[in-house]
């Protein structure tokens, strides 16, 4: 096996490089977001007349809040999947863009062990923990049997959500963009095909309402883990030896120098969600206990709605942030930094570009999605106001983390996560509580966009003058 089994990006044009390695993942991005929004939909509709075999008016209401708490959970056990791949993709890129024929195969295979083995410690914590997280939340008491039943089948599919990510992280080093792209739309076709027959009952199969969702997430991606399995067998990146101790060791430890900062940073990510969770779930002044819950679950439903949309928008950004990170490492390994500036240059004029054009989308079309996804007005107000104030800070909130994917792709794991704890830590809740406390509800979206510009410009100044590669830069 040599580093010809591999594309390098350490020769030609960096702007053109960089889009045809980022145009694959888009297609993977937008379909995986399009299944987020088909499973908010559904989800959203369940009890209705002309959707369901099971009339419930308010149960839709509910299942939708209940998903919107769930999500600072789902994406706080994903962030250490999200660590892993970081680590691993560091390490693998500046493996071969400085030209080692050896190490990539058995680096990649360590990574997908410590993959799994993460994905066991973090089932029994998660199905030990479920009451007490979502009782800190201040989840509704009416949502709590339906996330119940959705985080238990979840956590016990784990697994299979974080091996096809930590693959697609070793062949995006590899320089392999296509095949994670297939991944990640052939989980979305599955998922949602399956996220309607059984989740409303259908072909005979039972109606299984929010678990069936959950049942569909678990049975497509362990499918897809399968197929991500081939493909890095055949792309020469995975090794069925039993490893020596001392070979995973340091395999381990080259990817947690770069992994650990960056789950300590990404769990932020989560973290905030849900105090921002919290200040929604409690943001009512209603003096009436019942009027006052009715109208916190009504802001958490919306937001839950709002954020899928926002992800829609953000998907060529988010495309952009898998491919900058492997583009950077493999000619920070060979030594390149021209380039490794002009791919940073690139990134962050598109955040700034695309940014713009959100603001255009949203403000034209964000009143036509809402009553889209539930019928109630308040929900449909308040789902359109995040959209117009969210927009304003997205190309900002992308040049944050396109300058950690930078950092941590150069091996610099401290810097990437100065960047992110300054727009998470230092900003992101404190906003949004003062938001909350001077202006209500919409100061909490205004709180959050105002983080994500400070956090973005902060970003910007930083990156202005990038340390330059040591010696050992492939280690």
């Amino acid at each position: 096996m040599t580093t010809k089994r591999f594309d390098l990006y350490t020769e030609g044009p960096v702007a053109k490089q960089l889009f045809w390695m980022t145009l694959p993942m888009i297609g993977g991005m937008l379909t995986n977001v399009l299944y987020n929004l088909a499973d908010t939909l559904f989800v959203g509709h369940l009890g209705e007349q002309g959707w369901d075999s099971v009339i419930d008016p308010g149960y839709g209401k509910v299942a939708l809040a209940a998903m919107g708490c769930t999500f600072s959970v789902v994406v706080f056990c994903g962030s250490f999947g999200m660590g892993i791949n970081t680590g691993l993709s560091s390490v693998l890129s500046r493996i071969i863009g400085g030209g080692d024929p050896h190490r990539p195969r058995q680096v990649a295979t360590d990574g997908l062990i410590l993959s799994v083995l993460a994905s066991v410690m973090l089932t029994v914590i998660g199905l030990a923990t479920i009451d007490p997280v979502f009782a800190l939340l201040k989840t509704p008491a009416e949502a709590m049997p339906v996330i119940r039943t959705y985080m238990t089948i979840w956590y016990y599919g784990l697994a299979t959500m974080l091996i096809p990510r930590v693959a697609n992280a070793a062949l995006r080093a590899a320089g392999d963009t296509i095949t994670p792209s297939v991944v990640m739309i052939a989980g979305a076709i599955l998922n949602v095909g399956l996220d309607y027959l059984l989740i409303f009952g259908h072909w005979g199969l039972p109606r299984m309402g929010v678990a069936g969702a959950a049942w569909a997430t678990v049975i497509s991606r362990g499918l897809v883990a399968i197929y991500a399995l081939w493909a890095l067998r055949k792309k020469g990146l995975l090794t069925f030896e039993f490893p020596r101790l001392r070979v995973l060791r340091e395999s381990w430890g080259k990817i947690l120098y770069v992994g650990i900062p960056s789950t300590l940073t990404t769990l932020m990510f989560p973290i905030s969600i849900g105090a921002v969770t919290r200040l929604l779930n409690s943001h009512s002044t209603n003096p009436n206990p019942v009027l006052a819950s009715a109208e916190n679950l009504s802001a958490v439903a919306a937001q839950a709605a709002g954020m899928r949309v926002e992800a829609l928008v953000m998907m060529a950004l988010w495309a952009l942030h898998t491919t900058v990170g492997p583009f950077v490492g493999q000619n920070f390994g060979a030594g390149k930094m021209d380039r490794v500036r002009r791919a940073k240059n690139a990134a962050m004029w598109f955040s700034l570009a695309w940014g713009g054009f959100c603001c255009l989308l949203a403000f034209a079309f964000a009143g036509h999605i809402a009553p889209i996804f539930r019928p109630e007005t308040d929900i449909q107000e308040i789902m359109t106001n995040y959209l117009w104030i969210i927009a304003i800070g997205l190309g900002f909130r992308s040049m944050n983390f396109m300058g950690a994917a930078i950092y941590n792709a150069m091996n610099f794991p401290g810097r990437a996560a100065a960047v992110d704890l300054i727009r998470l830590l230092v900003l992101y809740i404190p906003l949004a509580w003062l938001g909350r406390y001077f202006f209500g509800l919409y100061g909490i979206f205004w709180g959050l966009t105002a983080a994500n510009v400070i956090g973005g410009l902060a970003t910007a100044a930083i990156l202005t003058h990038l340390p330059e590669p040591p010696d050992n830069a492939t280690n």
